[in-house]
């Protein structure tokens, strides 16, 4: 029997596919992606001694702890740019999206690529 993995954001529903290139529709630019369509705001950046009140900084836990990895890094990536990709926030939420691109890499199959994001 399989473990539940803990929600953070249970009432954010997961999409119905983790995107991987060239196996399914790109979840925003195709008009029959998870998430076209849908306007993502400019966040703030989070304070760092206050992680457990980011919604997104948790929504993007939920993506990725569910293997939704592509969808983890775009979220991640947004709450970096509202950091300025700097300091040690920015540092942080860069080695979590680092992390998400080689999950990204291996749902492609591509050594290389994880290797890459890995280091």
């Amino acid at each position: 029997m399989q473990a539940q993995v803990r929600r953070y954001v249970p009432e954010e529903p997961l999409p119905p596919y983790t995107f991987v290139a060239g196996r399914f529709p790109h979840p925003t630019r195709d008009p029959t992606g998870h998430s076209y369509g849908r306007l993502l705001h400019q966040p703030e950046c989070p304070d760092p001694n206050k992680w457990r009140d980011c919604r997104l900084y948790l929504w993007g836990i939920d993506l990725f702890n569910h293997g939704y990895y592509w969808e983890a890094h775009e979220v991640w990536e947004s709450l970096w740019h509202a950091c300025g990709r700097k300091g040690r926030t920015g540092e942080f939420l860069k080695a979590l999206i680092r992390l998400a691109a080689g999950g990204v890499k291996a749902r492609e199959g591509t050594l290389r690529g994880i290797q890459r994001h890995g280091c």
